[in-house]
């Protein structure tokens, strides 16, 4: 391995790829510069590292002035090893285990627990707000003024009962004095009538109490969860018949039926969304219990504890909404927004899909809500994605300032979550709300009316065929394509540059057309600054306008011909996209034409500072109408290149693709657009760079045609060019995919289908085994120079340091052609002596009853478990080995901490410091 890599080291220019080898390399045995100054620096380096362990074993040894050991630094993980259970008594672990039981408990208890148990009774209030909310309290309310006023009738009769006992009692006592009192004093009507009053009204309030205490009883909650569950099919059943209503679509309908008798305890089938509904419905009550709490912003307590208690938990739930709002806002804008997008897309490039509708949209968003959701809101996310790419294509090309109301990711003032949490949440919702408007009415009028119109007054350009079930190649040409030609297109042609450039051109183009020169880049021009004013015949005649230098004034020798007239103003707008504008500011602010003069009131008032940031423009009338022009104007050139690169492209390709296919093949438009795009831009860039290819050829070959000599010479290099490239692609485009191919069906998939019951014979198609051999290979070259200090990336970048068409295929052969082949041919036949020795002498096809040829494929994958358990051993005796010293090295500083404490003490005090 070391012959091999020994030459894969870069001079001091390493990213030309430069390599020390061939018959003009410097000898080994005598150093160059680079090896002396690589001697020097790893001679210092160590010297260095033996400084700074000698410095760490004092700071070790001597503790510090304030007796802080610094020791005792790795006490910071000690605590993290004893939560985990790894250090400490064994005692912590259950401790620890115990602990975050409890705490994960508390956590589930509040956080889904309590709002499922109140989410089913929001349900139940919600379901039947009548009964709840005023049947069932008037109810308690008769019961508690019947359970009132029986009782008062116990008390009144009770007492009159005891009044008419001791009055008879008196009575009694008088009548050896008073005769007449006889009658009065055995009189006991009052007492019957008294008895009888609290026997009735004692009866009513403990029938009413046991009847009221058996109905808390039966209610428990089984009862109360069958009564929520009903509640919630309810009010699904009311949604989905509004939603049938509203959008006139059969969505379908849950059949729950009217109950009339009591709830029946029977088993109910909680399904994941409805428990997901209920704790939401909980988390909901919660939220707004809270919210009202906080608005109240007053304690209800009155003692000075109290009120420290109310004021913690108004702390905590402001906290907990500040988080709730950020989550909020965060949640609408990385998942509502993208999905409201992507269905606002569906809809506008409805057309594209064959046999695609609104109610089929519908219906497949019913049956597959997720799959439906996860579509639209991926299609919404990247059609975001762009859209704020073009905003930045346009940040480019215009002056700074202009796309001032617009965010910029890369500013480092911007914090979204600090502006989430100062905004209040109708404004974020406002600016949502608004940002909904623009978006939709792009998606809409600008992409929607481009689709629906080729699909209104065309024919046979949509929908778009991309969906076949058969293979149109015998090989899988496509993959090829995609992962070969296309990478390669994007890195020559450069179509960001190239989009850069074109809208560059219009956007001037557009803004001299409209005088907003000066507003949209900063220049100023001078007949932008007013306008004509013709006499008629003569004016017509001798039409003549001022060059860009000229000053803006009437132009001398024409004015019988006609006269300029200034028109627009001066104005100071931002001149950064960084200002911002406060709320109820002008973002136009008045200013004269010249330096010297005074600009306006706002201007003079405003700070120094943020004067600065404004700069001087001009602005012409009408300013309004005419940025509404330039807006028409780029969408109108955006569907017109958008047009042209997409359908011009489509139908060329479809053309070919006729002419180079059956009739009875399917026609795939993804393949005929990529035929067509490829052969239309080939066409394009070479029209456009037609005269700098002419200026190459002449150059290059101009030199070599003046003799036969030199000539020949160069058709020899040139040959000798190609015959290397030639060898080049063979190995790396055929040979070595092949093999990589050829061991993966070795190690794989015939192990595979040997081992599943039932599968067809497997059959070994070299064309496709070697389309994905090259799949293999290029994704071998990605990892390779994934890690850029590696031996074999830094042998692949000297083999294309002259770039990919002039490879070094001396260094290609001794670094990846011969190793890779020797290693894979070895990997392939290998296994197949151990496999003809159990067979033929272990006889271990009888032994375990298996055909000979199952060996054989079995025989692969088993090196290759080997191969992992020696490589896995290897690693772990080398991790025992690094783990036994390391303790050997601890036990060792405790040791000379322990017993050379007082001799360190005073030799590492200063260093340990200083390194702590």
């Amino acid at each position: 391995m070391n012959w091999l890599w020994a030459e894969a080291r870069v001079d001091d220019n390493m990213e030309a790829g430069r390599l020390i080898h061939g018959p003009n390399a410097p000898d080994p045995a005598a150093p160059n510069n680079r090896q002396r100054r690589d001697v020097f620096e790893e001679r210092e380096a160590d010297n260095r590292r033996r400084q700074d362990e000698a410095a760490q074993a004092a700071a070790f040894a001597a503790p510090d002035a304030d007796g802080f050991d610094v020791f005792d630094d790795g006490d910071d993980f000690d605590g993290i090893l004893e939560l985990a259970g790894i250090r400490g008594p064994l005692i912590g672990l259950f401790q620890n285990a115990l602990f975050s039981f409890v705490l994960l408990t508390a956590t589930i208890s509040g956080g889904i627990g309590l709002p499922y148990i109140w989410g089913k009774l929001v349900v139940l209030i919600l379901a039947n707000p009548i009964t709840i909310l005023v049947k069932l309290p008037l109810r308690w309310l008769g019961f508690l003024s019947e359970s009132a006023a029986d009782f008062s009738l116990v008390v009144t009769g009770l007492f009159i009962s005891s009044l008419d006992y001791f009055t008879r009692l008196s009575l009694v006592s008088l009548q050896g004095w008073f005769p007449f009192l006889s009658k009065a004093a055995h009189n006991t009507f009052i007492a019957r009538k008294a008895g009888l009053l609290v026997r009735n009204a004692a009866e009513r309030l403990s029938k009413s109490l046991v009847t009221t205490s058996f109905e808390v009883a039966a209610t428990d909650y089984p009862v109360f969860s069958s009564a929520s569950h009903e509640a919630l099919q309810v009010l699904k059943s009311i949604t989905l018949r509004v939603s049938d209503r509203a959008l006139q679509v059969n969505v379908g309908s849950l059949g729950v039926p009217h109950r009339t008798g009591p709830i029946e305890l029977m088993p109910v089938e909680w399904s994941a969304l409805d428990r997901t509904v209920i704790v939401l419905a909980g988390d909901m009550l919660f939220w707004i219990l809270g919210a009202l709490y906080v608005r109240r912003g007053i304690p209800f307590s009155t003692t000075e504890q109290g009120k420290k208690v109310e004021g913690v938990i108004l702390a905590a739930l402001v906290q907990a909404g500040g988080v709730q709002k950020v989550i909020l806002i965060i949640s609408i804008e990385m998942i509502a927004f993208p999905l409201y997008c992507g269905m606002l897309l569906d809809l506008a490039l409805l057309p594209l899909f064959d046999g695609a509708s609104v109610l089929s949209r519908m219906q497949f968003s019913i049956n597959s809500p997720w799959t439906s959701a996860f579509i639209h809101w991926f299609i919404g996310t990247c059609y975001m994605f762009h859209f704020a790419l073009f905003v930045s294509l346009c940040r480019k090309i215009l002056r700074p300032g202009v796309l001032y109301f617009v965010r910029d990711p890369d500013d480092p003032t911007f914090h979204p979550v600090r502006d989430v949490l100062e905004k209040t949440v109708s404004s974020q919702l406002r600016k949502i709300a608004f940002s909904a408007l623009v978006y939709g009415t792009l998606v809409l009028l600008c992409l929607g009316s481009v689709v629906w119109g080729l699909a209104s007054f065309t024919s046979g350009i949509l929908p778009i065929h991309w969906s076949s079930t058969e293979p149109i190649f015998e090989f899988p040409v496509d993959l090829l394509f995609y992962n070969a030609l296309v990478p390669f297109a994007v890195k020559f042609l450069k179509p960001s540059r190239a989009l850069h450039t074109m809208y560059a051109w219009w956007f001037r183009k557009c803004a001299r057309f409209l005088r907003l020169s000066s507003f949209l880049f900063g220049t100023r021009r001078a007949d932008e600054e007013g306008h004509f004013v013709w006499d008629i015949w003569a004016g017509i005649m001798s039409r003549v306008r001022p060059k860009e230098d000229e000053p803006a004034e009437p132009l001398a020798g024409h004015a019988a011909a006609s006269s300029f007239v200034k028109d627009g103003r001066f104005v100071r707008t931002p001149g950064n996209d960084q200002l911002r504008i406060p709320k109820g500011g002008r973002a136009f602010l008045e200013a004269s034409e010249r330096d010297d003069d005074p600009d306006s009131i706002e201007a003079a008032a405003m700070d120094r500072d943020v004067l600065r940031q404004y700069t001087k423009v001009y602005v012409p009338p009408w300013f309004g109408v005419r940025i509404g022009l330039l807006v028409f104007l780029i969408w109108i050139f955006a569907a017109v290149t958008g047009v042209g690169v997409t359908i011009l492209p489509l139908l060329f390709g479809r053309q070919i693709f006729a002419i180079l296919v059956a009739r009875s093949v399917y026609m795939n438009d993804v393949y005929a657009f990529s035929i067509g795009i490829y052969i239309l831009g080939g066409v394009f860039y070479g029209l456009m760079h037609h005269r700098e290819g002419m200026a190459w050829a002449t150059r290059t070959l101009s030199p070599h045609v003046t003799s036969f000599a030199r000539a020949s010479h160069q058709a020899f290099r040139f040959t000798r060019r190609c015959v290397r490239l030639l060898y080049a692609v063979t190995a790396f485009g055929i040979i070595l995919p092949v093999l990589f191919a050829f061991l993966v069906e070795l190690y794989v998939i015939i192990p595979i289908y040997t081992y599943l019951p039932g599968q067809e014979r497997h059959i070994i198609h070299l064309v496709q085994g070697w389309t994905v051999g090259v799949l293999y290979v290029k994704l071998a070259g990605r990892l390779i120079l994934w890690y850029e200090p590696s031996r074999p990336a830094r042998a692949l970048r000297a083999v294309a340091r002259h770039g990919w068409l002039k490879p070094d295929v001396g260094l290609a052969t001794r670094f990846f052609i011969l190793p890779a082949t020797v290693l894979m041919s070895l990997a392939a036949i290998a296994p197949l002596p151990a496999a003809w020795l159990l067979v033929h002498v272990a006889r271990i096809d009888r032994v375990a009853g298996l055909p000979a040829s199952h060996v054989y494929r079995y025989s692969y994958p088993a090196l290759l478990a080997l191969a992992v358990l020696a490589r896995v051993a290897f690693y772990l005796r080398s991790v025992v080995r690094r783990w036994r010293m390391r303790i050997r090295d601890d036990a060792y500083l405790i040791g000379e901490r322990l017993h050379n404490l007082g001799e360190a003490r005073a030799r590492g005090r200063r260093i340990g410091r200083r390194r702590f």
